[in-house]
């Protein structure tokens, strides 16, 4: 057990005993003759089945300013045995210090009889500290009260009044009132009571719900009896300041110069204590050569620890800095004001502000309020800047520029001329810088991954803290159970490192490294595909909000969250990797991807930043909309076949792929031979208009001819897929249908190189036959690419960038064009008739008229 526990049980231990001490406090009393006698309402079966277990029939409170008396009445219905489990305890706390409690009744109604079950010697008291896990303590008591033989259907009914409120407050009432709650009541009654000519303001949240108000007795009355009040739903991850429940908030301060009136004087230094701290300070608190801010900060902030004992005055009152500096602990108000003072003492000015650590968004919406507040921090005023330092923020360090401070929204300065709330500077949140190195040493083998993460600001403090309270072995553990979930056989290779900035700047570096055993996994649809996931753990849990459509409440974002995440993946082979680059910003969140290819490596870079603290209901269909879109880039996914190795490794040569291709070539050539040798046209034009050799456009024709056998065959015999193995690995992979694509590709390509060969032998030669032939040709090719185009698209949709589908279509245009151009010119064209009118037998043919194409020919 550590000594702090040891010190914690030892202090509960002394006030536990102070507590029995304080029995006396605790009496049997008739009840006040100012309270309002209400009476609880009846259930009925349909209340029995909302409620659960138990029922509120009656929440009652009326406090009497004036007397400083605070009544409290309730009525339960139990209605299973977990409702007795739940309200068998009647739970009074108060403050010894200033206050007394008074027991009206402790009853059980039972079938209509009222069993008194109050026994005043049974009262225990026990301290319950609720902030220890803060190392606070507020010294309040519970009274607790167990009410014995509680039965299914009883109605547990008790009263009693809390005399006393706390002196800081100079008797000044300030509270606010639930108008519904989350769980079902059938009736809400609040009363305030104060004498008529006190001044006493109140404002309303979230409703249209008005006190109502009366005089009666020199008293003036505000009161509310709400029936069966609505049940208020709240939906998950609402911002901690949301508030959705109906709400009345009571307070006698008239403005936010009253409440810093209130307190200003507990803020203030004797000129002995300041003399002391002086003296004290000069001795203790060297200065550096270029600052002297720093290292008061960091005596405060590191060497106070902070520890707080705050019942009674000093709820709200700070305790003497001078007792602060020896005792060397304090709360949030002892350290600001001991740090105050620290820089007047250096002739800086420097003021206490409170603030509320969890809705300080709200603040300026109510009315001024010292219960509005929970913490306190300091104000720093160097030359015309003005700095704010949180001195419960241990290990922060650095020149005040660059300590980070909270988003507190608002404050109230304590300072003589303070008359408003403040707006708070917002802070400067610098990304978390990750650089993750990935190195696949081998296919389906392991792999070593680097990392090393930048933490500025509020997560260089966290760090700075994490490495300061654990061993690096503790530490290590933690970081190998995170990577854990993306790499299961992971270990660490050395030492987990880390590189403190805190004097130069809030900066704090880690670096890991560790040795993956097994990055690879098989694919479950196909064992033969093996995968490598990369993933950017640090957004994991970021990006994958709840899906509620029907959203009626904001959505909490962590304003703070600002990611840069690089992963650099070094590969043992040359891969396909295609460069992608994509940007999603929004009202609420921006993010970007981008992949970057170089040579025997890719870089994968994830940026991620939330703009705001919360998503308006209105939004939060298109705020998922987008966050979906970003979650589709998370994940790359390198895809190894092991059957494609083995391809490769056993042969270079697919000889069933030679066969297909030699067995069209063949049957091409037998076809086009048949066709040379039995198929023939009479020329169409007389003896005296035939050309002696090929000219015009058809020599421009001519050159694309001569070139295209040559450009399929470097295309079909330099093209690794066509011949190689892996083609019918393809069919065992899962793939049969890219296999049986592949076969139609070499049975086309086959055919149409045969096919160039013969419309070139045929149009040397001026075959009568070859403009029809050479038309056949070009659009078959058209025709062929075309429709192997949108099959591969087809089924193999993400296999191919952006780039290369654009290439496609470019090349289908241009195939478009060119029978466009020439089909047309081949069939009509005068000079073409003219030119091809060898026969069959190799001799210029006949004229005919009965022959002669009627249709009327170009002029070139």
């Amino acid at each position: 057990m550590s000594l702090a526990r040891i010190m914690q049980i030892i202090m509960i231990c002394l006030i536990s005993s102070y507590a029995f001490s304080q029995k006396g406090e605790i009496k049997l009393a008739n009840q006040p003759d100012w309270v309002k006698t209400i009476k609880s309402n009846e259930s009925s079966e349909n209340d029995e089945k909302n409620a659960g277990s138990f029922l509120y029939l009656l929440l009652d409170n009326q406090d009497h300013i004036d007397r400083k008396e605070f009544y409290r009445h309730r009525s339960l219905k139990v209605y299973n045995t977990e409702g007795i489990q739940e309200v068998s305890d009647v739970n009074i706390s108060f403050d010894p210090t200033y206050q007394k409690v008074l027991i009206h009744n402790v009853d059980i109604i039972r079938d209509g009889k009222t069993l008194n079950k109050l026994e005043m010697d049974k009262v225990q008291l026990v301290q319950r500290e609720t902030n220890m896990e803060r190392h606070l303590y507020d010294g309040s008591l519970s009274a607790i009260i167990n009410i014995s033989d509680v039965r299914v259907n009883d109605i547990i009914n008790y009263s009693y009044t809390i005399v006393g409120s706390n002196p800081v407050h100079h008797g000044k009432y300030q509270s606010s009132y639930y108008l519904n709650y989350t769980i079902p009541l059938k009736k809400i009654y609040y009363r305030v009571a104060i004498s008529k000519d006190e001044p006493l303001f109140y404002r309303t949240f979230n409703t249209d719900l008005k006190p109502e108000i009366s005089v009666k007795n020199n008293l003036k009355n505000y009161s509310f009896e709400i029936q069966d009040p609505e049940i208020v739903k709240y939906e998950s991850n609402t911002p901690g300041w949301y508030d959705s429940n109906a709400y009345v908030q009571f307070s006698q301060f008239k403005n936010w110069k009253e409440v810093v009136d209130n307190y200003y004087n507990y803020y203030t230094v004797s000129k002995s204590t300041s003399n002391w701290l002086k003296n004290k300070s000069n001795k203790t608190l060297t200065p550096r050569y270029d600052d002297s801010i720093s290292p008061i900060i960091d005596f405060v902030q590191d060497e106070i620890r902070y520890l707080g004992f705050e019942g009674g005055l000093n709820s709200h009152a700070p305790s003497d800095p001078k007792e602060v500096f020896e005792r060397r602990y304090g709360d949030c108000k002892d350290k600001s004001l001991l740090l105050s003072e620290l820089l007047r003492l250096k002739g800086i000015e420097a003021n206490p502000v409170l603030v509320n650590s969890y809705n300080g968004k709200e603040i300026s919406e109510k009315l001024p309020s010292p219960g509005l507040f929970d913490h306190c921090i300091v104000q720093v005023k160097i030359g015309d800047e003005i700095k704010y330092i949180d001195p419960t923020i241990s290990s922060q360090g650095a020149n005040i520029n660059f300590r980070y401070f909270p988003d507190y929204r608002y404050g109230l300065v304590l300072s003589k001329n303070s008359t408003e709330i403040i707006e708070l500077p917002k802070p400067d949140i610098k990304p978390v810088e990750i650089f993750e190195t990935l190195k696949i040493n081998s296919i389906g083998g392991d792999a070593t991954l680097s990392v090393s993460t930048t933490y500025y600001g509020a997560e260089a403090d966290a760090r700075r803290r994490e490495f300061n309270e654990s061993t690096l072995d503790e530490i290590q553990d933690r970081y190998l159970e995170f990577y854990s979930s993306l790499y299961p056989d992971i270990k660490a290779q050395d030492e987990i490192m880390y590189d403190d900035f805190r004097d130069m700047e809030s900066k704090f570096i880690v670096t890991e490294k560790y040795l993956i055993d097994s990055l690879w996994t098989a694919e479950p649809q196909n064992d033969k595909n093996i995968i490598a996931e990369i993933y950017p753990l640090s957004l994991d849990t970021h990006l994958f909000p709840a899906e509620d459509r029907n959203r009626k409440m904001p959505y909490h974002l962590d304003q703070n969250l600002n990611i840069n995440h690089q992963i650099t993946v070094i590969l043992p082979e040359e891969w396909n990797i295609e460069p992608d680059n994509i940007e999603i910003k929004n009202e609420y969140f921006e993010y970007s991807n981008s992949i970057v290819p170089s040579d025997r490596k890719f870089v994968v870079t994830h940026n991620y930043k939330n703009l705001k603290d919360h998503v308006r209901p209105e939004d939060y269909d298109d705020f998922i909309s987008d966050i979906k879109k970003a979650q589709e880039h998370l994940n790359y996914y390198l895809t190894y076949n092991t059957l494609f190795a083995q391809a490769e490794n056993s042969s270079k040569i697919s000889w069933a792929s030679v066969f297909i291709i030699l067995f069209t070539i063949t049957l091409g050539t037998i076809v086009c031979y048949k066709i040379y040798h039995n198929y023939d046209i009479p020329a169409k034009v007389p003896e005296i208009s035939y050309r002696d050799g090929i000219g015009g456009w058809l020599s421009l024709l001519s050159i694309g001819l001569v070139l295209s056998p040559i450009f399929i065959f470097i295309e079909f015999f330099g093209t690794e897929d066509f011949l190689s193995p892996k083609v019918w690995y393809l069919w065992s992979s899962g793939f049969p249908e890219m296999t049986l694509l592949i076969i139609f590709e070499l049975i086309s390509n086959s055919l149409v190189l045969v096919l160039s060969i013969f419309v070139l032998i045929i149009f040397f030669k001026r075959r009568t036959i070859a403009p029809k032939i050479t038309a056949i040709y070009l659009s078959s090719t058209l025709f062929l690419l075309i429709f192997d185009t949108v099959i591969t698209f087809q089924i193999a949709p993400d296999m191919h960038s952006q780039a290369e589908i654009s290439e496609s279509y470019s090349e289908i245009g241009k195939s478009l064009i060119r029978v466009l151009i020439w089909v047309p010119y081949l069939l009509v064209s005068k000079r073409v008739k003219e030119t091809f009118v060898v026969n069959l037998h190799n001799k210029k043919a006949e004229y005919s008229e009965e022959l002669e194409d009627p249709i009327l020919s170009l002029k070139e």
